[in-house]
């Protein structure tokens, strides 16, 4: 895809998850997009990892202009980086509960960086400080369902984060930190980086979800339920 545009043929899984990148470019006008990656790479979080930025940043081309989504192929009419970190990590941790679901393994927690999904007995997750990884700023109790957090203090590089806006091909300054508990990883990854670009209420038509945001300026804005309790 990237070398070169065509059809290109994609299983039903990998579909839903395109299909999702579908819903979060449109709630977020345009600012959740898996065609965010020559962006990325240009950056400096190329294939090689090289943090070095290139003297020319491409711009995030839109949606409609790239690529096309059918039932079984995706049509990509000029060669682009496809880059699905957005939801991607949480899209994996749904394939491995899939498998486990289909073996019978009634119980279990799977924990990809972050990204947790549950099934079973109780689990109270913590909820890193962004700015101090041996201190929560709170918990989750969670039964059956995920968690995902993203945070401006990873994957940093020189004045890079990995949260770009496609609408500046700079990276976002706003927010710090946000969690999302939601029935599956995938949703709860997507959302979780949406919230850095769009306000919780842009989102609900979208799936049933709590938030924890942190803002630049340190305000905590987050979904009042019995789930989430906060110390600070």
């Amino acid at each position: 895809m990237s070398s070169s545009a065509g059809t290109y043929k994609i299983d039903t899984r990998d579909s839903q998850l395109l299909a999702w990148y579908s819903e979060l470019y449109s709630a977020t006008n345009g600012k959740v997009s898996p065609l965010i990656g020559q962006t990325i790479s240009d950056a400096g979080y190329d294939q090689v990892y090289s943090l070095a930025q290139k003297q020319a940043i491409h711009q995030t081309p839109a949606w409609g202009d790239v690529i096309e989504l059918t039932d079984t192929a995706l049509i990509v009419r000029h060669p682009t980086l496809i880059d699905v970190g957005a939801a991607g990590k949480g899209y994996a941790v749904d394939a491995i509960c899939d498998l486990l679901n289909a073996n019978d393994i009634h119980a279990y927690t799977i924990d990809a960086g972050g990204d947790i999904r549950t099934k079973g007995p109780l689990q109270r997750i913590g909820l890193e400080h962004p700015f101090d990884a041996t201190k929560v700023i709170g918990a989750v109790n969670l039964t059956s369902r995920s968690i995902c957090g993203s945070a401006t203090n990873r994957r940093t590089w020189g004045d890079w984060h990995h949260i770009i806006d496609p609408a500046t091909s700079l990276p976002t300054t706003n927010i710090i930190a946000t969690w999302v508990i939601a029935d599956t990883a995938m949703i709860a990854d997507g959302l979780a980086t949406a919230l850095f670009f769009v306000e919780p209420d842009k989102l609900t038509h979208l799936a049933d979800f709590l938030y924890v945001i942190i803002h630049s300026n340190g305000t905590v804005v987050y979904s009042k339920h019995k789930t989430i309790e906060l110390f600070i």
